[in-house]
């Protein structure tokens, strides 16, 4: 899955977030704001808010006729620990899904109840490469009933799954 991201630094250690990811079937559009506090040099926490619309689209031509769309929100929080060119932080948050649709072929399912779709966790290392260059790579476990909430050829179901994720990026 390909992820774009931008973070914009506001004043009082707020920063507002925003991201696309995408597998061309499956996208999510998400923004968020954080805030972070600095107990010393080292020691770090933050607590964040994400809003997300997910849309999810298999035409005709692969022999679906699905369409999903969701809004998922995400509180988390963090501590994080610092040297002067690594970082390592923990995160651990839940997932909030509430309106679905889902149609396929002339079947609507709209949902306006929510609920909580999983938790998460995850650890990410930072390392810095050169100026402002920085490598990541992060380990996360969710335990989610919808995993990529607008993913088209899932079937409806109740059950949850435990899903590791392996991330790797690189902040230009």
């Amino acid at each position: 899955m390909l992820n774009y991201s931008a973070r914009y630094y506001v004043p009082a250690n707020f920063s507002v977030d925003a991201s696309i990811h995408t597998l061309y079937v499956a996208n999510k559009f998400t923004m968020g704001l954080n805030w972070n506090h600095s107990f010393n040099e080292h020691l770090h926490a933050g607590i964040s808010y994400s809003g997300s619309y997910n849309l999810g689209i298999l035409h005709d031509d692969y022999q679906f006729a699905t369409i999903v769309t969701a809004l998922t929100y995400s509180p988390s929080l963090a501590i994080g620990y610092s040297t002067s060119e690594t970082a390592f932080t923990l995160r651990g948050g839940i997932e909030h899904l509430d309106n679905v649709y889902f149609k396929t072929g002339s079947n609507v399912v709209k949902d306006h109840y929510s609920f909580i779709n999983g938790a998460f966790l995850k650890i990410t290392m930072e390392q810095r490469l050169w100026k402002h260059h920085v490598l990541s790579f992060g380990v996360e476990i969710d335990r989610m009933q919808f995993v990529i909430v607008a993913w088209p050829a899932y079937p409806v179901n109740n059950k949850r799954y435990t899903i590791p994720q392996v991330t790797l990026g690189i902040t230009l």
